[in-house]
């Protein structure tokens, strides 16, 4: 975390972008809060990090979403192609999700 306390404000990402977020960024471990407090802490320990190249959270999420299309890794295939799917209840073992990216990147 380099930046405390952690800016984030959700209702600065606009609804386009959430929308990718849900389908490529979703938050694996369900919660009561959803995908919101992930989100969160992704920002405040990884975005708070890089604000000079990422001058506001919807860049920085907007970003890393376009380069992971643009990116031959593609964590949601590889996930899907192991069964790994986001669930409003099922829950994944690390193990598992460790075990479904070492089979498609190594």
């Amino acid at each position: 975390h380099c930046e405390k306390p952690c800016p984030f404000d959700i209702s600065t990402i606009s609804e386009d972008t959430k929308e990718r977020m849900k389908i490529h960024w979703p938050n694996f471990y369900r919660t009561a809060t959803g995908n919101r407090d992930f989100w969160e802490e992704q920002y405040c320990k990884h975005g708070t990090c890089c604000t000079d190249k990422f001058h506001s959270i919807q860049e920085y999420f907007s970003d890393a979403l376009d380069l992971n299309e643009k990116s031959n890794l593609n964590l949601d295939k590889a996930l899907n192609k192991a069964g790994i799917k986001p669930h409003p209840t099922k829950k994944y073992t690390f193990e598992k999700l460790d075990s479904a990216i070492e089979q498609s990147f190594g």
